[in-house]
């Protein structure tokens, strides 16, 4: 898990994790970011996902996460999330190296392969083995650029940019499995936020309903975000009244409802204002 947070989080920083596959997802489990750059959502454990071989996995760009323990198991988000080692299932390992370099390197006997310069310290500026694993080849030229396999990985000198990037191992991978393209179709921002107004005027308070959780129900937690506890389940269609708000958390604007003596804070996606010509209570 720690090394799969890691990659995320090092996806989420460079702007390199794109996504390429579609699949169902839940409203309320733990909150969903939309790339239009892809057309995918990320949601869940790892947080969109679909079965190959009776796992979940989701491909990226330049990775693919597995989720173990779902084999044979209906989809709950739950479980241990794993970073495939792409570079290895890619066959491209080689023999260990015991390199005599007269440069600084550092040289990694779990796999016989050695780091030096640019991507010596790009590895350990971004979180070395935990989220590439091991280097298995050293350095050589590939379709014009200077590449370094790891585990989990390939760093590619871009000699026009003067840095270091992440190669696209997810895709190529993805294309060498031979899966079906329609799987990479973009899918269409279906949630938009809506602002409900008015929310006060004076002392009247403004009322919404419920809409777009599928049947799901939209959860009324303690505050905002999704790290706080459930207080209730709105079904589908509720009307809520607004008593404060809003306040930015987790990507989302959060509204404080009330609702038959409860009161509680919830996602501002998934409320709407009262229809024209609905008259609140």
């Amino acid at each position: 898990m720690k090394r799969a947070l890691l990659l995320l989080l090092l996806i989420a920083l460079t702007a390199e994790g794109l996504y390429l596959l579609n699949s169902p997802g839940y409203a309320q489990e733990g909150g969903t970011r939309y790339f239009p750059e892809t057309g995918h959502n990320l949601q869940g454990a790892f947080f969109n996902y679909f079965q190959e071989k009776g796992l979940l996995v989701q491909y990226f760009q330049r990775a693919r996460l597995v989720l173990t323990g779902s084999r044979g198991k209906k989809a709950s988000g739950s479980g241990e999330v794993e970073v495939a080692p792409l570079g290895e299932l890619l066959g491209q390992r080689s023999p260990p190296f015991e390199p005599t370099y007269h440069f600084p390197h550092r040289y990694y006997p779990q796999t016989g392969h050695a780091l030096s310069f640019a991507f010596l310290d790009y590895y350990e500026g971004k979180g070395g083995k935990e989220v590439f694993g091991y280097p298995i080849t050293e350095p050589f030229l590939e379709r014009g650029l200077i590449v370094q396999y790891f585990q989990r990985a390939r760093l590619e000198w871009h000699p026009d940019k003067k840095c270091v990037q992440l190669g696209f191992l997810g895709e190529e991978y993805f294309e060498a499995r031979g899966l079906d393209p329609a799987l990479r179709a973009p899918v269409e921002l279906t949630v938009e936020e809506t602002t409900p107004t008015p929310l006060f005027r004076g002392s009247e308070r403004g009322y919404m309903r419920v809409r777009g959780t599928k049947g799901e129900g939209l959860q009324l937690r303690e505050g905002p975000g999704f790290a706080s506890s459930t207080v209730y389940l709105l079904p589908e269609g509720t009307l809520v009244q607004v008593i404060g708000g809003p306040v930015e958390a987790d990507g989302y604007r959060w509204w404080q409802l009330t609702y038959e003596r409860l009161e509680g804070w919830s996602a501002g996606a998934w409320l709407q204002p009262l229809g024209e010509g609905e008259t609140p209570p």
